[in-house]
């Protein structure tokens, strides 16, 4: 589903991201422009599951992934 490979999908809605975490270390050995198409990866997985109201942790948590992306490989 993800095209960041990311989000690990539970069995239900109620067992939704107890304990997913974003391994940073799977875009720090990629060259400049595989980072960026990375982030873009992402970014569109996020506007997805925006436009389909998807469970708010886990809007949380690809707002939270976006956001270090950015700040740390952004410009």
């Amino acid at each position: 589903m993800s095209a960041a490979g990311i989000v690990i999908m539970a069995k239900d809605d109620n067992d939704m991201l107890e304990d997913i975490q974003f391994d940073e270390n799977t875009i720090n050995s990629l060259s400049g422009i595989e980072k960026m198409n990375f982030i873009e990866y992402v970014l569109d997985d996020y506007e997805y599951i925006l436009e389909h109201k998807t469970h708010p942790k886990l809007l949380t948590y690809y707002k939270d992934v976006l956001s270090r992306l950015i700040k740390k490989h952004g410009h």
